[in-house]
């Protein structure tokens, strides 16, 4: 048996024993039809990935598509089913480096678009210091209007969940808001609600939060708009994530 193979033969066997989420022992897009791994076979998941236009990972902008996904197709290393929960994990990354399931574009002037999953993530030792777990993200400008993402330091707090919101494009003000601890051990409910109300609204646990400033500047028909869920690097090292549910508004 040659290295490789024993290597993914060692992914599949851990998550046949629905073993505790870890990160997985590659990173690139390395993918295999999986009836009983593949995210797609578990109810729950369906809408989401129903409305999600691709997985993607490290450089690429498609390892699955939609059709993929839905055909039970996973990425044998770095997402799958992991205790019957959405899995992202990789190891060894550089900083831009993601495994993220993208959601399917829509207009920027939409109201009630909502992203909504309960997350848990593993942190410390080898794991970033900074990355992503979800995003809504403006198309048309190809920067992150909002971003949930985990900072195992700021502003004098450790581990915590912060809320990253851009006011436009490219080198616009940002703002930051502590949204609380980042729970590593058990989920916690998330929300992203684009478009009500003139703001975004993002909840993490009973924390609420509404960003107002320059939200005209996306609210724009003329402009697209998506979500994404997973790890996206803003410092390397490694990372998990799981979802014990995960929706995209269609």
């Amino acid at each position: 048996m040659n290295i490789g193979t024993l290597r993914v033969g060692l992914a599949v066997f851990g998550c046949s024993l629905g073993l505790a989420a870890t990160p997985a022992l590659a990173f690139g897009c390395n993918t295999t039809t999986d009836t009983t791994n593949s995210p797609y076979s578990a109810s729950k998941y369906k809408t989401v990935i129903d409305n999600s236009q691709a997985l993607q990972v490290q450089s690429t902008s498609t390892c699955l598509t939609t059709a993929d996904m839905q055909s039970f197709k996973i990425d044998i290393d770095n997402w799958r089913l992991d205790s019957g929960n959405m899995l992202f994990a990789f190891t060894g990354g550089n900083k831009s480096d993601r495994v993220e399931l993208r959601g399917k574009s829509f207009s920027g002037s939409a109201t009630g678009k909502t992203w909504s999953g309960k997350i848990k993530l593993q942190n410390g030792g080898s794991y970033s210091d900074e990355f992503t777990v979800g995003q809504i993200f403006g198309e048309s400008t190809q920067d992150p209007i909002l971003r949930l993402e985990f900072y195992a330091s700021r502003s004098g707090v450790s581990n915590h969940i912060w809320a990253v919101y851009r006011t436009g494009t490219g080198s616009a003000a940002v703002e930051y808001f502590d949204l609380g601890p980042a729970t590593t051990s058990s989920y916690t409910q998330a929300t992203m609600e684009y478009g009500s109300n003139n703001r975004i609204q993002v909840t993490y646990g009973s924390t609420v939060h509404d960003f107002t400033t320059n939200f005209g500047y996306w609210d724009n028909s003329s402009k697209s708009v998506y979500f994404k869920a997973g790890c996206y690097l803003q410092d390397a090292g490694n990372c998990s994530v799981t979802f014990s549910s995960l929706t995209f508004s269609s």
